[in-house]
């Protein structure tokens, strides 16, 4: 019993020696463990912190490679900028320079059309005391070509305006062909003097040909110089020149990148592929801004479907469209003051001597609300308009309801009506100070209230802590009647009107609420 105690003694005490043996051999491999994991982490954070530096670097690179690529466009922007300025320069240096060569040129020039003596006229059937050709009217005509065509060869233009214009009421003759002749030479021989003369003229070009028949012979002349030759105003009024003009004026259009107004008055266009071509041409032309046609409706075409075509055509490039004297009747269609109340950018729209009628104008006067680009409507000679008609277009420019709807109404709008209805008054100027005229249109109806003393009663509703700014505003309102008289020194005022202080004076004396003003200025002394 005793011995075997003394081996479960001996037993356990080699347990424990090799328990703390052990024991020793786990601390010391824990540790080793511990400093394994330290250098692991040690490493990790270092490759960490080498990452992070490598995206930080990345991202610098990336910042400088956006700023090198902005600089780059920077550049290219300033090269592209110079070499169209360098393009520009050496046109100029290469027109002007052809200037004065044909300038130089021109010296030797001679005018060499004869004009058709008394003889030739007698030949022809004239007597002499015929003044439409052996008279006046020929001989004017002739020299107008003449003065024209030397004007274009030396480069000489009256008033610093290059215009060429003409206008002879004188049927066409044979005789007149060579000096239809020599004004076309010298539109397509020297077509860079009308450029650059052009180009120094703040007025810019215009061809104006006004009561001058245009017979094939002559339109196939100028077709060919003003293929080369552009104006940035072409007006043709009452050529008599049929289907053939018109062709000949719609190739001038389309042949001219710098044309921004075209004028067809009295010249009917009768097919409707003719004006087809016209509206595509309109809508794809570059700098065209202003179209006039003036009674050119002829055939079976449908005035309003003209216009409708046409304002389609530009309604995001022309400021200005006439279309009057094209029997235009709507049949009930809003389109015009549908096209109205979108705003567009027209600026004068006239449409005189048509078939509108009351409804028309009442749709054009909703529109006329909502609209701040209209600038000039003519709609006189319109006898379908009556009274209601006119009296809603013109509270469409001035509706004295309350302030809100004055301060509210169209003010950039300057109406054209009959001159029979003295009882409609034109509120809107053409100097185009909306400001302005706001002002008098609020001050105008305060005027009005105040000569019976009911302008109170239109404030009912009104805090009364805007009453300073309300009375400092009546001032500002009145503002307008501070016009110069011709003296430019005595202050003007129309008779029709009240003072300012006469406004103020009723809202003071008449409005009780006034008195609460009074009262708390009083209590901050």
């Amino acid at each position: 019993m005793e011995e075997q105690l003394k081996k479960r003694k001996a037993d356990n005490e080699g347990a424990a020696l090799f328990a703390e043996e052990n024991q020793g051999n786990l601390a010391c491999e824990l540790k080793g463990i511990k400093s394994a994991m330290k250098e692991l982490l040690d490493h990790s954070r270092s490759q960490t912190m080498s990452m992070a530096s490598m995206q930080h670097e990345m991202n610098d690179m990336k910042e400088e490679v956006k700023q090198m690529r902005s600089e780059m466009k920077n550049l290219s922007e300033k090269s592209d900028m110079l070499e169209n300025a360098n393009s520009r320069w050496f046109g100029e240096v290469d027109s002007r320079l052809k200037y004065h060569e044909v300038m130089l040129k021109n010296q030797k020039w001679e005018y060499s059309a004869p004009p058709p003596s008394s003889r030739y006229w007698r030949s022809v059937g004239h007597t002499e005391h015929d003044e439409s050709y052996a008279g006046l009217e020929a001989t004017d005509f002739l020299d107008q070509i003449k003065t024209n065509t030397c004007n274009m060869r030396y480069g000489k233009w009256p008033e610093g305006r290059h215009i060429i214009s003409m206008s002879a009421d004188v049927a066409y003759d044979a005789a007149f062909l060579p000096h239809w002749k020599e004004f076309a030479d010298a539109l397509m021989e020297h077509h860079h003097i009308i450029k650059w003369v052009a180009e120094k003229n703040a007025y810019g070009s215009s061809l104006y040909l006004a009561d001058v028949e245009l017979p094939r012979e002559v339109t196939n002349l100028l077709s060919s110089a003003l293929c080369l030759t552009h104006f940035q105003t072409l007006i043709l009024k009452n050529n008599d020149f049929g289907r053939n003009g018109i062709e000949f004026a719609l190739n001038c259009i389309e042949d001219n990148p710098i044309l921004k107004k075209f004028v067809l008055g009295h010249n009917q266009i009768d097919e409707g592929e003719d004006f087809d071509r016209l509206c595509e041409i309109v809508k794809h032309h570059q700098s065209i801004e202003t179209v006039h046609l003036v009674a050119c409706k002829g055939g079976e075409l449908c005035g309003f479907d003209m216009l409708r075509s046409i304002i389609n055509a530009g309604s995001n490039k022309l400021k200005d469209i006439d279309f009057s004297d094209n029997a235009i009747s709507t049949g009930g269609s809003t389109f015009i003051s549908d096209f109205l109340g979108t705003n567009p950018i027209l600026r004068n729209l006239e449409l005189r001597g048509s078939q509108l009628n009351d409804d028309d104008a009442t749709s054009i006067a909703s529109a006329l609300k909502c609209n701040t680009n209209l600038t000039h409507l003519d709609l006189d000679e319109n006898p379908m308009i009556t009274y209601v008609g006119w009296e809603a277009l013109q509270k469409a420019m001035f509706d004295d309801t309350s302030l809100n709807s004055a301060a509210d109404s169209n003010h950039t709008c300057h109406l054209i009506y009959p001159e029979e209805y003295i009882g409609i008054q034109q509120f809107n100027e053409e100097s185009g100070d909306v400001k302005a005229v706001r002002s008098k249109k609020i001050f105008i109806a305060l005027s009005s209230r105040n000569r019976n003393g009911s302008n109170i009663q239109h404030l009912t509703g009104v805090p009364i802590e805007i009453l300073p700014e309300m009375l400092s505003s009546v001032q500002k309102y009145s503002d307008y009647h501070l016009s110069r008289c011709p003296d430019h020194n005595t202050p003007g005022r129309d008779n029709d009107d009240v003072t300012a202080l006469s406004v103020v004076y009723e809202i003071m004396w008449k409005w009780d609420k006034a008195l609460s003003v009074y009262e708390s200025l009083s209590s901050c002394y």
